[in-house]
């Protein structure tokens, strides 16, 4: 049996995106996706074969969030520059 190594980066990525909405549903992923690699690795019966439909729920929706907040969610500069409001060199410093 080979082990299956817990991908922290990806548990690392989940929580700068962790708000109040979201927070039990990344928990929950978390969660079930730590507990499928324990159980994996510690020969538990019903877990003789990795099954990676948990790591792949929390990664589709880190990636999710991570796209919706890249394309959806601008920073306020970005709004202001797309609408003219910023004035040029104020981002960039003094001119």
């Amino acid at each position: 049996m080979a082990k299956v190594h817990l991908d922290q980066q990806l548990i690392v990525s989940a929580r700068p995106i962790t708000t109040g909405a979201n927070i039990h549903h990344i928990k929950q992923l978390t969660f079930v996706y730590e507990q499928a690699v324990s159980l994996h690795n510690s020969g538990w019966p019903t877990h003789p074969v990795h099954q990676p439909e948990r790591e792949t729920a929390l990664r589709r929706f880190v990636a999710k969030e991570l796209q919706l907040r890249f394309f959806v969610k601008k920073p306020k500069w970005v709004a202001s520059w797309s609408s003219g409001t910023v004035r040029k060199g104020s981002l960039a410093g003094r001119e």
